[in-house]
């Protein structure tokens, strides 16, 4: 096995890829940025199996296995709204993947299934670093008219956003409710509520998908294999 890591960079991302099809590998399993689709296709056309994992690419004609993100977003933004909450934000990851876009659209189907307005001025977007995060965290927190309750769409904001909390003596004003989990969220004092991602599952399910398609390099059709998330509800108060 060889493992890569792009950092979320589509220029890395690409030397990865170029590294991989030198050494001539059979499969490859990625999570992309997005942004190398063209490459992508070229080494499906030199017959090299590509699953991919958590994100899919326009226009990549390859097997994947996701999360039902738009699902798992709607869940937590609604869990918000059965809470009294009406002015929530939404820390967003890029939306120019895959998983951005989905969490994105099931923050606004909630807010629409209850007749709340869009507000185009709640909505922060971020990449996965966290200098980059806070910056987002800090420009919602300071919005004359705060958020009673934000949406973080990724660990990494959810982090950023209760630095900035913290920071600003927020902590126990504001309801988060989160995308994905860490061990870290039972550790605070009021344990956050978290959409959690079958992690391990999604793994297993692309690791034997490639494999499947090495030795069964003909398939009849594509395969498009989503999970469903679940909504772990911890501090029920929600500040």
């Amino acid at each position: 096995m060889i493992l890569c890591n792009s950092n979320d960079d589509p220029k890395e991302e690409r030397e990865c890829l170029e590294l991989l099809e030198r050494l001539r590998v059979d499969g490859i399993l990625i999570t992309p940025t997005g942004r190398n689709a063209s490459f992508l296709r070229s080494l499906l056309a030199r017959n090299v199996k590509i699953v991919e994992l958590d994100r899919t690419v326009a226009k990549v004609p390859c097997d994947s296995v996701v999360v039902n993100n738009r699902k798992g977003a709607q869940a937590a933004v609604e869990h918000l709204i059965l809470k009294g909450h009406r002015r929530i934000g939404l820390l967003a990851g890029e939306i120019q993947v895959t998983t951005g876009q989905q969490r994105l659209k099931g923050y606004r189907l909630a807010l629409a299934k209850h007749h709340i307005p869009f507000d185009p001025s709640l909505v922060r977007q971020s990449n996965f670093l966290r200098e980059t995060a806070i910056d987002a965290a800090r420009s919602l927190f300071n919005l004359a008219k705060l958020p009673t309750a934000v949406f973080a769409a990724n660990n990494v904001l959810a982090e950023s956003c209760l630095f900035v909390l913290k920071e600003l003596g927020l902590l126990r004003k504001v309801s988060v409710v989160i995308f994905d989990d860490a061990p870290w969220m039972q550790l605070i004092d009021s344990p956050l509520t978290v959409v959690v991602q079958p992690v391990e599952e999604l793994a297993k399910t692309a690791a034997n998908l490639i494999v499947q398609r090495i030795q069964e390099p003909r398939p009849s059709h594509l395969t498009a294999i989503v999970l469903e998330p679940t909504l772990i509800t911890r501090d029920s108060k929600q500040r």
